[in-house]
């Protein structure tokens, strides 16, 4: 596996490749490796200001023979629907490369750093699309407003929570679990919002307050009893319900089915 100096040896030669190609403005880098990497396995993630007019198929194939010709690629993956492309190498780092133009770059994080940019614009487009995200979005990247995400969760967790019960009750455990998951990730998501901290993927739940972070843990069960899923089922709404009562007062936020249905269905069920 890489060591750390190998890592930065590799972030070093990757950028001045980058640097050296006419369609490249700007290269920042962002994720944990902005602040120094989490630890030995935090991945390369870069954020690729190019030219506009630069043609994205074109610009991977550059790309890909670049990192090809300072380590092995075992497998990677472009998306150019996504201007994203991915590498991992042989020895087991993996790349994310992320393709903008100067209409499209944002910050998706909270932390950045800028490698070098020849435009004089990526650290404004970055700190200035940061503070919109926050402002939008809780500062979770990737993820709808407010509230289009309330209104989602307002559509769907009667049907979690019916057919979580229904399910246990009919010994379909799995189909119970499943739907136990998407409730759990409703008041993991509001949490998170509430507090400022990117939920995707779960990336940065460990960054909530110890009070917080206890009440989720108490969610990750896989019940056997009825009784153990009435409890759940009561602690993860009620979880949810307080975060839509905060939204409700702070955001506007609109909802229609009430936490006493929810909890009088799991109680008369169970």
């Amino acid at each position: 596996m890489y060591i750390e100096s190998e890592r930065n040896d590799i972030l070093n030669r990757i950028t001045a490749d980058l640097r050296n190609r006419e369609e490249v403005l700007s290269v920042i880098l962002v994720g944990s490796g902005a602040v120094g990497f989490r630890d030995k396995l935090s991945d390369l993630d870069l954020a690729v200001l190019i030219d506009g007019s630069a043609d994205i198929n074109s610009v991977f194939a550059k790309t890909k023979e670049d990192v090809s010709s300072i380590c092995n690629i075992v497998t990677g993956l472009d998306m150019p629907g996504n201007n994203l492309q991915v590498f991992l190498l042989e020895n087991y780092l993996e790349i994310d490369v992320g393709y903008y133009t100067s209409d499209t770059l944002y910050a998706r994080r909270k932390n950045y750093k800028v490698v070098f940019d020849i435009t004089g614009m990526a650290e404004k487009l970055m700190s200035d699309s940061w503070e919109k995200m926050k402002d939008i979005n809780r500062g979770t990247a990737g993820t709808d407003d407010m509230k289009r995400l309330i209104e989602y969760i307002d559509s769907e967790l009667w049907y979690n929570v019916i057919h979580c019960v229904s399910a246990f009750c009919r010994n379909n455990r799995y189909r119970c679990f499943y739907e136990l998951n998407d409730i759990r990730n409703f008041a993991i998501d509001l949490t998170a919002k509430r507090n400022n901290v990117e939920s995707k993927k779960h990336r940065d739940i460990e960054l909530l307050g110890d009070e917080d972070k206890a009440r989720i843990d108490e969610l990750f069960i896989y019940p056997k009893s009825n009784a153990e899923l009435k409890d759940t089922l009561i602690k993860a709404i009620d979880l949810i319900y307080e975060n839509l009562d905060h939204f409700k007062v702070t955001e506007g936020a609109k909802y229609t089915i009430s936490k006493e249905f929810l909890i009088r269905y799991a109680e008369e069920n169970l």
